[in-house]
């Protein structure tokens, strides 16, 4: 319970802070050429923030009654605020190095107690200290412009990353503009305790055990948006370990949960173009607006067209066009009502990996073995959500999401290994998918008191239904000159005779509650009752009834059980125990579907901020175990279905490992990201005893990663100022083997770099260099006839950026 120092009821305080929107020191001295409208104060404040970076914090009922005048001048921040101020019964106060606040000028003295520090951030809330006196609706007009998340959203409420007893890394649009990712894939590639793996272009994404769930927004997806631009995202988050207690079944791997941009209070825009190595180029374009004075209805745009070059040989651009709209409106002032829709129309040429030639070895990555011919792929995404705050700061939200994707795509690989001559045989396919996701989510959170202290409660109930409708019809041509034919319009052959309908529907409730036994101490207890219920048919020339798959699933319960002690303001100490659960097809000797594979994780670890919340370092330790899986049973034979064979399951996949994160500014000019993570992951009970004690999953998880990325902004004080506005980056990321059976990639690093100069307080300008020493590495090594996917060779990337 937050206890007063007197019976002063605190009314309703809304703080507005206006962030920088480029990055940089800035001295509270430097003359800016200042352009602001006459327009309601609080406007022009936050223009002013936008125009100089400068952080201005103000009560909005002390300037809610004011206008401001024109001001088109060369002014320092602190000039323009007295313009700005002259004439209204309000004043300036420097509060630190480029912050000011804006106060009334006759305050009334009053006793209120001990204000105790309020942590604003980007995502709109506070934190305090537990006896601190609440000042609700904190609220963030600007973005902020920094590799630290002060919150997240991934487990369907706000929170800071002390408050989740796992780990978590989030990947800001700061850090994905500065090192130049035009790409969801390339941008998790450098988060730590990922590994991204696959078909380029259709990416998975590896944390810890396997493939990560996903969600946007905080509501489940079945499918990735990796095909969208990391344009469209606030952040990526990242929670490790399983989390099947909000998203239902899944692998024990972790969630990503993709943050979509929102309109903000001030109007603001940016756009940048790039070109870059291979013929690469890219243009984007965000803007975001109120509609209305008081900013109640407000809207967002934001739209890329992207070109990716090849650096191999016969294979043409990959283009990309994404557009995104999202308006919110205030129906009344605790209710706030938000659509979106996003569409992506992408062709692409599928790359399946080389074959080996006939000495086993890999060609030169300048080689490709496939189709030239584009596959396409277009998406509509629908999104609709209303909040409601009550008066007892409960907050209920309801979100729904449709999402239809329409795929038809060639893709040709070999199916042997290339003879003497460079001939193969080889599979040519033509592929039609249609998919359609349909995505609920309803959920409740707010405080509850008990024994004098206040707790958080969160109940919801989600739905996630999948529609998929497949065909395909494959050509095999023998004796062909993979590497230098690529034109097979002539042989592929797309008249798909019949198609699968397969329907994935999982529902489940779900609660947590975060009790505070003591001030410094935090007990989380959850529970999540799910269901999974698979059917499917066939479409042709009769249409086959439906058919209800074996790996159903009523009413299995996921625990959920996490510690977090605030040692002092500094170090939190946590730890949890998650778990998850996988639905299985294969059938035991009694013709029923296996047990639920179970996934479970133990973990605990520190989490430290420091320099006011500004960089933060987490170390963790972790052990999963999947067990339940699917494995031959040797004592029983003759099962319908399946060739035979009978499965049992008795199969157990442990990972055990540590990890080390560093993100955020050690000084005012130098923002850096780093990770490390050892990852030991191994069989411990296969029907191949062959496999017990050997890593699980070589060819796509490495033991041991290491990335880094740091950027260093000068100023006036370095050198005189002869670099000022520059800044300088530089990043690695290294990784041990990953192997397959076939073939071996050592463990390698790569080094990428950056230099930009901001031209004004508006334009910006860099240059992005990635793989600076052309290591040679395969990305995805695969087997003797494909999946050997070459790592991009050194490439550029040069942006011009604007910010208004």
């Amino acid at each position: 319970m937050i206890k007063h120092k007197t019976n002063l009821r605190l009314k309703r305080i809304t703080l507005i802070l206006a962030s920088a929107l480029y990055a940089g020191a800035v001295f509270a001295e430097t003359i800016y050429a200042i352009q602001i409208p006459a327009q309601r104060l609080d406007l022009a404040l936050q223009s002013l923030a936008q125009q100089s970076g400068t952080q201005i914090l103000f009560v909005t009922k002390a300037v809610n009654n004011y206008q401001s005048e024109t001001l088109n001048q060369e002014l320092t921040v602190e000039q323009a605020l007295q313009q700005l101020l002259k004439g209204k019964n309000l004043q300036i106060k420097k509060i630190g190095e480029n912050k000011f606040s804006i106060v009334e000028g006759i305050p009334q003295a009053r006793n209120m107690g001990q204000l105790k520090p309020i942590d604003v951030n980007a995502s709109g809330r506070a934190s305090r200290d537990a006896n601190a006196v609440q000042l609700p609706a904190i609220t963030v007009v600007a973005e902020e412009e920094s590799y630290v998340a002060r919150k997240v959203s991934i487990g369907k409420t706000e929170q800071s990353l002390k408050e989740i007893p796992q780990s978590v890394s989030v990947m800001t649009q700061k850090q994905i503009e500065d090192q130049g990712f035009t790409s969801i894939a390339k941008a998790l590639n450098q988060a730590t305790g990922v590994t991204t793996t696959g078909e380029i272009g259709r990416e998975l994404y590896q944390i810890r055990f396997a493939a990560a769930n996903t969600q946007v927004n905080g509501v489940s997806w079945s499918e990735s948006p990796s095909n969208e631009d990391p344009a469209l995202f606030e952040r990526i988050e990242i929670l490790k370990g399983p989390t099947s207690l909000l998203t239902g079944s899944g692998e024990p791997s972790g969630s990503i949960n993709f943050v979509r941009k929102r309109p903000t209070l001030n109007a603001q825009g940016s756009a940048a173009i790039s070109g870059g190595s291979w013929g690469s180029y890219r243009s984007e374009f965000d803007v975001s607006s109120p509609f209305n004075q008081d900013g109640s209805l407000r809207g967002r745009l934001v739209a890329v067209q992207n070109s990716q070059g090849k650096h191999y040989d016969h294979a043409k651009n990959d283009e990309k066009t994404t557009v995104y709209g999202v308006v919110e409106y205030d129906i009344v002032e605790n209710a706030t009502l938000g659509l979106s829709s996003t569409y992506v129309k992408e062709r692409y040429i599928n790359n399946w990996g080389l074959p080996f030639n006939h000495l086993g070895q890999v060609p030169n990555r300048n080689a490709f073995v496939g189709y030239n011919k584009y596959s396409d792929k277009e998406q509509i995404d629908l999104a609709l959500d209303f909040q409601y705050k009550f008066d007892n700061d409960w907050v209920g939200k309801i979100s729904f999401n449709h999402r239809e994707l329409e795929n038809q795509y060639y893709g040709l690989f070999a199916f042997s290994k290339l003879d003497i001559n460079g001939k193969a045989d080889v599979g040519l396919g033509y592929i039609d998918w249609d998919r359609t996701e349909k995505n609920y989510d309803i959920h409740f959170s707010g405080p509850i008191h008990v024994f004098d202290r206040e707790h958080k409660l969160l109940i919801g109930y989600n739905v996630s239904e999948d529609h998929d409708l497949y065909g395909n019809i494959y050509a095999y041509p023998t004796q062909v000159d993979v590497l230098n034919q690529h034109d097979y319009s002539s042989i592929v052959n797309k008249s798909i005779n019949s198609t699968a309908y397969n329907l994935n529907k999982k529902s489940g409730f779900y609660i947590s509650a975060q009790i505070r036994i003591l001030d410094p101490l935090t007990l989380t207890l959850g529970g999540r009752l799910s269901d999974y219920k698979p059917k499917s048919r066939t479409i042709a020339e009769t249409t086959t009834a439906w058919i209800e798959g074996t790996a159903k699933v009523k009413n299995e319960f996921t625990p959920y059980v996490g510690l977090v002690w605030d040692l002092n303001e500094q170090f939190t100490w946590y730890a949890s125990y998650a778990e998850s659960f996988v639905p299985q097809t294969s059938q035991n000797y009694l013709g029923e579907a296996l047990d639920p594979r179970i996934g479970w994780q133990i973990e605990t670890g520190v989490k430290a901020d420091f320099l006011d919340g500004d960089l933060n370092v987490t170390a963790a330790i972790f052990q999963i175990r999947d067990r339940n899986r699917g494995v031959i049973d040797p004592l029983h034979t003759g099962c319908p279905g399946r060739g035979g064979i009978c499965y049992q399951a008795a199969g157990e996949v442990q990972s055990r490992g540590v990890e080390l994160e560093i993100t955020g500014k050690p000084t005012p000019n130098w923002s850096l990201i780093t990770g490390y993570t050892y990852n030991n992951l191994e069989y411990l009970n296969d029907s191949n005893s062959s496999n017990v004690g050997k890593r699980f999953s070589p060819d796509v998880i490495p033991e041991q990663t290491f990335k880094l990325w740091s950027v260093y902004q000068f100023d006036k004080s370095i050198l005189a100022g002869m670099l000022d506005g520059m800044d300088i980056g530089v990043g690695v990321q290294a990784q041990s083997d990953v192997y397959t059976t076939d073939i071996k990639q050592s463990g390698y690093a790569t080094v990428n770099a950056r230099i930009g100069y901001q031209i004004n307080p508006n334009w910006q300008i860099s240059l992005q260099g990635n793989n600076l020493f052309d290591t040679s590495y395969l990305y995805y090594p695969g087997y003797a006839s494909y999946y050997n996917i070459y790592g991009e060779p050194r490439n550029f990337l040069l942006t011009l950026r604007a910010k208004y």
